[in-house]
């Protein structure tokens, strides 16, 4: 396999598992995360010596600097891999990591400018009430306008504003 055919069914399995991920509950994503930390935390030395290979051979090929950096990055954070709880004394080590991810989809989001999350459904557990009621109505619009209406300038200019809210599943315009 060459490497633009490897590239592609690496895009292709990563957009199958980012919608397999979407589906998922809390639940699934909380012992998902947990046991991705755990292996992590079991084969950090390996992880480490792996990755002091990959350097030193980016080295020997002349990789770009920059590129170098990217891999050491992974020694630079190794102590932030050790999972320690961020909430009170009680509240389960997988709530406390879910709450971090919803911390963080609200930082992604803030970046983003501060809509795209609106209408992204991987995304409803960081939206205010009056954002879920606006998201609420605007899939409701969604919803109600014919393919003649999508297929106007307005309609068209409509399916953009919509898509950087984060709407994904619609008509075709």
């Amino acid at each position: 396999m060459d490497t633009k055919d490897y590239m592609q069914q690496v895009g292709r399995n990563a957009r199958a598992a980012s919608r397999a991920t979407a589906r998922a509950s809390t639940a699934a994503k909380d012992t998902a995360l947990l046991a991705m930390a755990a292996a992590i935390r079991e084969r950090r030395g390996e992880l480490l010596a792996a990755n002091a290979a990959d350097v030193a051979e980016a080295r020997a090929n002349g990789l770009d600097a920059a590129m170098i950096d990217r891999l050491m990055l992974a020694e630079l954070w190794k102590r932030d891999l050790t999972i320690t709880s961020v909430a009170s004394e009680g509240v389960p080590n997988a709530v406390a990591a879910r709450r971090v991810a919803i911390l963080l989809d609200y930082i992604g989001m803030q970046s983003a400018g501060g809509a795209a999350h609106l209408l992204d459904p991987t995304l409803e557990g960081v939206l205010s009430a009056p954002e879920r009621e606006l998201a609420s109505a605007l899939r409701g619009l969604v919803g109600s306008l014919s393919d003649e209406a999508w297929g106007t300038p307005a309609g068209r200019r409509l399916h953009g504003l919509l898509q950087e809210f984060g709407l994904r599943d619609w008509p075709e315009a």
